[in-house]
């Protein structure tokens, strides 16, 4: 029987890995990031009733912060 921890272990390394390959973002991009993520949290109307592609860049804003800050986290670890 296989350790119970194997294949984790070997997904966190593959990870930490890929992760330590990105650049980390700028202040400048962070800041549109953070921007694009805030114009629509604060849509007039709320988030839910944001114009779709408000919603989708923000989406996507959100989700490059994350994996740049799962970057910068990898990196810590290293």
């Amino acid at each position: 029987m296989p350790p119970p921890h194997a294949p984790v272990a070997s997904t966190v390394k593959t990870w930490l890995n890929t992760s330590s390959a990105h650049r980390p973002l700028s202040e400048r991009t962070v800041m549109e990031l953070s921007r694009r993520i805030q114009r629509w949290q604060q849509h007039p109307d709320g988030p839910a009733h944001a114009p779709k592609p408000v919603r989708r860049s923000a989406l996507r804003a959100r989700e490059q912060l994350v994996a740049a800050g799962s970057c910068v986290a990898a990196r810590r670890r290293h």
